[in-house]
């Protein structure tokens, strides 16, 4: 049994020797939807989400598809994680928290599984949202390279119309632009980390022509790149320890 928080709630009366009642309380960032149990029918693929995508910050948003009131298969093995959480706080040390917070994911995600399970819902991702994986992890690993269409096409063994018609419905954005994002994305590491050129970055991040590189980086951070860096500097020094 889920409860939100404030919730009104009852359990068994001390004494009584009809079972133990395990309790934990949590929060979490972003917060927990509810789970409504007319929402299956909407369900198809569980984590398409653009947090897959590198240029995306939020590091967790996925939806948690758990029932407030179900009763879960395995529900020895949930017992004993809960008994381990309990220990776990009961003599906290060291990272108890990160202990208690795995243990609390798994005993979610026994809930969530036995539930899909239950409820016999094809969760599969379909053929195309797997290209579309496969095709995310192959641009952040060549992203600094060049990558004609045609070698796209021999890597995914599709059309590139098809391709780019993949990637745009689960990213939200075309191939191109997630590729300067990806390019962007590291020259402003290098500006802030590196004393390195800005011709050298534009190379490095794969851009032959600087000025090219530099109005591609105007467009997506609205700056130029030495003024993303010496405004970066500036502000690094500004909030440095003992700095006037």
């Amino acid at each position: 049994m889920l409860l939100k928080p404030w919730e009104t709630h009852g359990g068994w009366k001390p004494g009584e020797r009809q079972g133990r009642f395990f309790w934990a309380q949590f929060s979490c960032d972003p917060v927990m939807d509810e789970f409504l149990l007319h929402q299956a029918s909407e369900l198809t693929i569980i984590h398409a989400s653009q947090l897959e995508l590198r240029t995306i910050e939020r590091s967790s948003d996925d939806p948690l598809v758990i029932p407030r009131l179900f009763r879960p298969k395995r529900i020895y093995k949930m017992l004993g994680l809960f008994e381990e959480l309990l220990e776990t706080c009961k003599k906290p040390k060291g990272n108890f928290r990160f202990h208690a917070t795995i243990l609390l994911a798994e005993t979610l995600r026994l809930i969530s599984d036995d539930w899909l399970e239950h409820t016999k819902l094809d969760t599969a991702a379909p053929t195309s949202y797997r290209t579309y994986r496969r095709m995310i992890s192959y641009l952040n690993d060549y992203y600094t390279e060049d990558i004609p269409k045609q070698n796209l096409e021999h890597f995914m063994d599709r059309k590139y119309e098809y391709l780019c018609h993949v990637f745009k419905k689960y990213a939200n954005t075309n191939i191109q632009q997630y590729v300067h994002q990806l390019r962007t994305q590291r020259a402003k590491y290098l500006l802030h980390h590196t004393s390195k050129s800005v011709k050298s970055i534009a190379q490095e991040v794969g851009y032959p022509d600087p000025f090219h590189f530099s109005r591609i980086f105007k467009k997506i951070e609205g700056v130029a790149p030495q003024h993303y860096r010496d405004n970066g500097v500036h502000n690094h020094q500004q909030h440095a320890p003992g700095s006037p």
